[in-house]
């Protein structure tokens, strides 16, 4: 058992050798309907997306605990803010892909933060997502924390975040410090304007946001240009093997 995300690249490994029109993902915890499936693939058999999510939010069929209703609402909006990809239920494990997108991702996550890696794939590799509504059922109590769950999906956006948006992870706040340090900057020239004294505590804020600011801003620019390098580089590889 070495997590959810490996399984996952494991039943990848298996279908690209099958070659099927479309790939279907379901929880094995018997919350979802298998008679949903067809609405699920279609826009995936008609060439409309590339990835199906499922979501229990766009009608109300569902009888969603209060607590897991806030805790996705948090989850799609950090989600979307760092994937770029926008989706009213990242955390559905209810999933259709095609052909396209089963030979272009593969997870790295290995717990379950594994479906909001999914929107970064897709942001990553242009693929078309659509949703389509979806009921699940809630037979049995949560078998885990939620709180638990909860931080282990959080520690994993943070972590895609780095790898995958590094200009979003340390660029932004490292903008944000600069212009802040900048700001304490111009306080401390006003006091000295007016009182002809210099304010050192201010002074010395200004100057360590200053410092803090273009150390994140220049580590997500460097950290950003490399991986497009990368991404470069191994796309050149693989289609060099496939020729």
């Amino acid at each position: 058992n070495q997590g959810k995300g490996v399984a996952l690249n494991t039943g990848l490994h298996a279908a690209r050798q099958m070659d099927p029109h479309a790939l279907v993902l379901i929880d094995g915890d018997g919350q979802h309907l298998p008679e949903q499936l067809p609405a699920l693939v279609q826009p995936i058999l008609t060439g409309e997306a590339d990835m199906v999510v499922g979501s229990r939010y766009l009608e109300h069929t569902s009888e969603v605990p209060t607590h897991r209703i806030w805790g996705h609402r948090a989850f799609n909006l950090l989600t979307a803010a760092a994937s770029g990809v926008i989706t009213t239920d990242s955390q559905s494990g209810y999933r259709a892909f095609s052909p396209r997108a089963m030979h272009l991702i593969s997870f790295s996550s290995t717990g379950f933060s594994v479906e909001s890696e999914m929107q970064f794939l897709a942001h990553e590799h242009h693929l078309r997502v659509i949703e389509v509504p979806i009921t699940i059922r809630y037979p049995d109590k949560a078998k885990r924390s939620v709180l638990r769950q909860g931080m282990s999906v959080f520690n994993g956006i943070l972590r895609l975040t780095g790898q995958m948006r590094p200009l979003l992870f340390f660029g932004v706040p490292g903008l944000i410090c600069l212009l802040a340090g900048l700001g304490f900057g111009v306080v401390v020239v006003d006091i000295y304007s007016r009182l002809k004294t210099l304010a050192v505590g201010y002074a010395m804020i200004s100057v360590m946001l200053a410092i803090v600011g273009m150390l994140g801003l220049s580590t997500g620019i460097t950290l950003h240009s490399i991986r497009g390098l990368l991404s470069e580089l191994l796309g050149r590889f693989i289609n060099s093997n496939r020729l």
